[in-house]
């Protein structure tokens, strides 16, 4: 082999992908054998970057209580309803029993957000 050859893609190291969300900060990478194409599951990417779930759950619920005048308990209340509504529209399909344990709240909850909501995912 020529040492002025220059190495072939093939045989160069991957670099593992990663990702930061624009709003937290949390890095995600991929190992180096593991090629994940586009953003990792459950990220979006908006005007800041990528987004975590996380920041798309307070970003939701921010945007519900930003607008409004509220007590400090009307607006925890109006926050929590906010995340299990934002959840059950991006995962319909979802148990109420799993989207409860993701958002830490009970089956009720989610339960009465399926309710407001209806079945075509908008408010009724």
């Amino acid at each position: 082999m020529n040492d002025s050859m220059p190495a072939s893609p093939a045989s160069e190291p991957k670099t593992p992908q990663q990702w930061t969300c624009g709003n937290c900060g949390v890095e995600v990478r991929w190992a180096g054998s593991h090629e994940q194409l586009g953003l990792p599951a459950n990220w979006t990417e908006n005007h800041q970057g990528p987004v975590c779930l996380h920041c798309q759950r307070e970003l939701a619920a921010d945007a519900a209580v930003s607008a409004s005048d509220l007590s400090l308990q009307e607006r925890a209340r109006l926050r929590a309803s906010t995340i299990v509504e934002f959840e059950v529209r991006r995962t319909p399909d979802r148990t109420n029993s799993t989207i409860a344990s993701a958002v830490h709240t009970n089956v009720a909850a989610v339960q009465k957000a399926r309710e407001r909501l209806g079945p075509s995912g908008a408010p009724v």
